[in-house]
């Protein structure tokens, strides 16, 4: 039986990659990099294969789900600026999308540029992501200043 918080995790992960799955499919169409970077992040969450699958599968334009814990949503932050760069091409409606999120989870949308940049250098360690979360709770909430 899966404990609580088990189950409460793993609803978090879902719910993450649905944020993507809405992102991804907001051009219209699932581009094969989008659909392989939905399951490198379901995959590094432990998802099984079929779940992902399922998820994309299931899509519906749905209103995304934030997590309560600030270093969450900068990982969903993170992971959909990264979804929203993998097809090569930055769609203005993705843009729009990813700084909606960014508002509505409780930071300035700059912290999206910053992202930007951050990923233009190239791969981050998780130490330096982790370091970085933390300077962007002090830096990029909005009501932290």
């Amino acid at each position: 039986m899966i404990g609580f918080f088990e189950h409460q995790y793993v609803k978090y992960k879902k719910q993450h990659l649905r944020n993507l799955v809405t992102l991804a499919y907001i051009d219209g169409e699932l581009h094969p990099s989008e659909r392989s970077l939905l399951y490198t992040v379901g995959e590094k969450y432990g998802l099984k294969g079929w779940q992902i699958a399922k998820i994309i599968e299931n899509y519906t334009p749905l209103i995304l789900e934030m997590p309560e814990d600030p270093n969450k949503r900068l990982d969903q932050i993170y992971d959909l600026v990264r979804m929203m760069l993998v097809d090569n091409i930055l769609e203005k409606s993705e843009m729009a999308l990813c700084e909606h999120v960014t508002i509505n989870y409780g930071f300035k949308k700059e912290l999206i540029r910053t992202i930007l940049l951050l990923i233009g250098k190239g791969k981050l360690s998780l130490s330096e992501w982790n370091l970085f979360k933390k300077q962007a709770v002090a830096n990029y909430l909005a009501d932290a200043a």
